[in-house]
């Protein structure tokens, strides 16, 4: 594929275990260059709520909203946490790996890069 945003998701699909829970900024279908491509769908893996398809569901299954708004408000700000955050996400809600723009400040190990998104991992 051409988007960069889905060839990290397939390199997620790619490199990282089956089980894994990954955080991605709560809007990220609205950065750049993304274009609507879904992480679920592509990479194959479970992730965080997120504030642009998500809401479908909270609306078909009500007794998700106060869940859905608790992940999404963890990962308010994601871009820029700090290493004690990142462990935080992982005690919360067993987060293993993070997706985040690549204008991101973060200190964690990113073993996939481009130059519009990175795959960080939380050890």
């Amino acid at each position: 594929l051409r988007n960069r945003w889905a060839n990290a998701f397939l390199w997620v699909r790619a490199n990282t275990p089956k089980a894994a829970v990954f955080a991605i900024p709560p809007k990220y279908m609205e950065l750049h260059e993304e274009e609507g491509y879904g992480f679920r769908a592509l990479a194959q893996r479970s992730m965080l709520a997120e504030e642009q398809k998500d809401p479908g569901e909270v609306m078909v299954f009500p007794d998700l909203a106060k869940e859905w708004q608790r992940q999404v408000h963890a990962q308010r700000g994601i871009e820029k946490f700090s290493h004690e955050q990142f462990q935080e996400l992982k005690q919360r809600y067993n987060v293993s790996w993070v997706v985040l723009p690549g204008s991101a400040e973060v200190e964690e190990q990113c073993p996939y890069q481009n130059d519009v998104v990175e795959v960080c991992r939380i050890d």
